[in-house]
């Protein structure tokens, strides 16, 4: 405001001396000499320079927008309104006021080009106040969570998924979503014009609405949600009631408001009267002349629609019985013939019922042979109602042998070599007939049948054919003939009198006689490993730490570190079963184990593995995770084989089994890969299992358990000589196991 006053003054003095120059001064503006009033004078016209024609000095505020100067040179002007109000286009500091100068202007209206609502001098649009100087809020295009914004589509519309309040449409918010709501009244009020599900109410709904009076458009005196007109709400949401044309038929005749009819009309001389009660035949009630009157329309039950009572031989088939229940009809034909579809009874005709068709011919559907009124199958007359006899597959009864008729058995059919013969007798071994119905295993399979009563040919008298170890020698073949039985004690042990091939144990057979030799190497050669009279020497027992066992536990083993021990063999697979969906804990089997195999005295021909380094004789409860245990150990759960017994993980590995050689020789081989869980440490091992000798040798190519405990050794039960262990580590002691073998050789 200095500025003004100072120019008023100029102005007074000027318009008081007018023309005259100050006493001792001669200068005017524009003359180039500065004197007097003057606080410049650069001698030109041009008010937009240093000086202005008024001989002023240029400055920020004057009202004069300055133009000699350039952009960042001291004392530029963007503008100048000449005023000092800092809310306009121009800044005190003559600069053009922009958003973001952190001056709000206050001379344009909402709505206008430039106008801010905020200027907060920053770009941070999550401050309050965006960078084009609005106000953050709903409405804005900007989701803004931290104000409770869930969206904000920019719009004003409060019919689209967005409402104004920037959350999402949802019925009970007071808005019509478009598309998705017929109404929305924003309360939780059912049974008025809006129902909570944001449809229209409409009679039929099932929403009794009570917002309207009766007489109003829309009003609803009950609303059942079915269109159906003969219940207590009709299908206009009006009350039933008598009278109004249509029959109600959901209440019983106790109930009250129950109609029997309803003719719509007030008269109560027709069949129906004005409190829906029937009049005449039909109304329940017995009136004179009527049998009876039930009140129904249906002909089929105990009165008739003439309000006669139903009997059989009426011509009307009764439907209102159960089969059993007195008066039942299967059919009612009104005749006296009892030999035709529809017997007297009203039964419909069938074999059995003890009369016997007439009106059939023989080999048309229905036909009787007999009927002898009963269910017994097994007489001279079958249910089927033909004539019995051999080989229609009923075995007749009630008839002694030797009586003609008299039957065994009877299979309905014409094959011999089944269980009953044609002749309806019963198959047996020793007929000369070979049973081919029964699967080998199975109790009655004959393998033979040579009709005679020697066991010692090539036919057992069990229809078995015979072979070395069936405890039965053979008398039929000579010495040196194939088949020949010098002996056949029945078992599988080579440590008797009788040893494989059913010969007469000697020494040099290989088999040592626990009683007559000390050894037996096969040969009968002197200054071996054993004398050519198998006297001598003693084969060495493996003791600990090589080997342990005795004659009590049933097994002794061995690892080869024993002399007589086994030597670590490695068996290829070439040929192997891989064992499918091989997985971490997991149970695999039964597997065929190719021949029989004597485990603690019990032959055993099939065989469970575990992913667990274990192999079990008989189903093994649970994958036996996850560490292995000394034995004999209640944790091993079937009888069978620890081959390394701790908790094994797939690892890229496999599970696969193989039999190998020839009859009496052969072996069965299985093969684990894998590593132990946790800790990635390798683990390869096979089981071998030999026929004839029932050694069981475990190779182990490369073993170790580093976080959990490990076992190799047998187990047939949880008792103290029924289990033996070759190795029990506790957890993190195992050793490296590299190219081992241990064996368990029964006593």
């Amino acid at each position: 405001m200095t500025r003004i006053a100072v120019l008023s003054l100029s102005v007074f003095l000027v318009s008081a001396c007018g023309d005259a120059e100050a006493p001792g001064d001669s200068s005017r503006c524009g003359d180039r000499r500065v004197g007097g009033f003057e606080e410049c004078d650069d001698g030109n016209s041009i008010a937009s320079d240093s000086c202005t024609t008024e001989c002023k000095k240029s400055a920020c505020g004057d009202g004069i927008l300055r133009g000699d100067l350039s952009p960042g040179t001291v004392g530029f002007e963007s503008c100048d309104d000449g005023n000092d109000f800092n809310e306009d286009a121009c800044l005190a500091q003559c600069r053009v006021a922009v958003c973001g100068d952190s001056v709000v202007r206050t001379d344009i209206a909402e709505g206008e080009e430039g106008y801010e609502a905020c200027d907060d001098g920053n770009d941070d649009d999550l401050d309050g106040c965006t960078a084009a100087c609005q106000l953050i809020g709903c409405g804005d295009g900007e989701l803004q969570p931290q104000l409770g914004e869930v969206c904000d589509d920019g719009n004003e519309s409060d019919t689209d998924d967005c409402t104004n309040r920037c959350q999402l449409a949802g019925c009970g918010d007071g808005s019509i979503w478009e598309g998705n709501e017929d109404c929305d009244d924003g309360n939780r009020d059912h049974f008025d014009s809006c129902l909570n599900t944001c449809l229209s109410a409409r009679c039929g709904d099932d929403a009794h609405r009570l917002d309207l009076i009766e007489g109003t458009e829309g009003f609803e005196a009950c609303d059942d949600g079915n269109l159906v007109d003969d219940d207590g709400c009709l299908s206009s949401c009006t009350e039933a009631r008598c009278g109004d044309g249509i029959f109600r038929r959901d209440l019983n005749p106790v109930d009250a408001n129950y109609e029997e009819c309803d003719d719509g009309n007030d008269s109560d001389d027709d069949d129906c009267s004005t409190t829906c009660v029937s009049l005449g035949c039909g109304n329940g009630l017995v009136n004179e002349g009527e049998a009876c009157d039930d009140g129904n329309l249906e002909d089929a039950d105990a009165c008739h629609n003439d309000c006669t009572a139903a009997v059989c031989g009426d011509g009307v088939l009764r439907r209102d019985l159960e089969l059993g229940e007195e008066g039942f009809e299967a059919c009612d034909d009104a005749n006296e013939d009892a030999g035709d579809d529809c017997t007297n009874g009203c039964i419909i005709a069938r074999c059995g019922d003890g009369v016997l068709r007439m009106n059939i011919e023989v080999g048309a559907e229905g036909y009787e042979a007999c009927d002898d009124g009963n269910e017994v199958d097994d007489d001279a007359c079958l249910i089927a109602c033909s004539i019995a006899v051999c080989g229609d597959g009923v075995l007749r009864a009630g008839l002694e042998e030797g009586v003609e008729g008299f039957e065994v058995c009877d299979d309905g059919n014409e094959v011999d070599n089944d269980a009953c013969r044609n002749a309806c007798v019963a198959a047996a071994c020793g007929d000369s007939v070979i049973r081919m119905d029964i699967a080998q295993g199975a109790e009655g399979f004959e393998a033979c049948d040579d009709g005679n009563e020697s066991d010692a040919d090539a036919c057992r008298n069990t229809c078995i054919s015979a072979v070395c170890g069936d405890g039965v020698q053979r008398g039929d073949i000579a010495e040196g003939n194939d088949g020949f039985e010098a002996c056949d004690d029945g078992n599988a042990s080579n440590r008797d009198a009788c040893v494989r091939g059913c010969l007469v144990a000697a020494c040099g057979d290989g088999f040592v006689q626990r009683v007559e030799e000390v050894c037996d190497d096969g040969n009968t050669d002197d200054g071996d490993a054993c004398d050519g009279d198998c006297q001598g020497p003693a084969p060495q027992f493996c003791e600990a730490p090589d080997g342990g066992g005795s004659e009590a536990h049933g097994y002794q083993w061995q690892a080869d570190s024993c002399n007589i021990g086994p030597r670590y063999n490695w068996v290829g697979m070439g040929r192997a079963a891989t064992v499918a969906n091989l997985r971490d804990d997991s149970i695999h089997g039964p597997f065929p184990l190719g021949f029989t195999f004597t485990f603690y005295g019990e032959q055993v021909t099939q065989f469970w593995l575990t992913s667990n380094g274990t192999m079990h004789f008989a189903a093994p409860r649970g994958s036996h995770c996850c560490s292995g245990q000394a034995m004999p150990s209640a944790s091993f759960t079937s009888l069978g084989i620890a081959a390394f017994w701790t908790d094994i993980n797939i690892g890229g590995g496999s599970m696969k089994h193989l039999t190998v050689g020839a009859e009496g020789q052969r072996q069965l081989v299985v093969e684990r890969i894998g590593v132990e869980y946790g800790g990635n440490v390798p683990i390869r091992y096979q089981i071998v299992l030999s026929e004839g000798s029932n050694d069981i040798t475990i190779n182990i190519a490369e073993a170790r358990a580093v976080t959990h405990s490990a076992t190799i050794g047998i187990q047939h039960s949880n008792a103290e000589n029924r289990a033996l262990h070759a190795a029990f580590w506790a957890r993190a002691q195992t050793p490296q196991l590299s190219e081992k073998a241990y064996r368990f050789v029964p006593w």
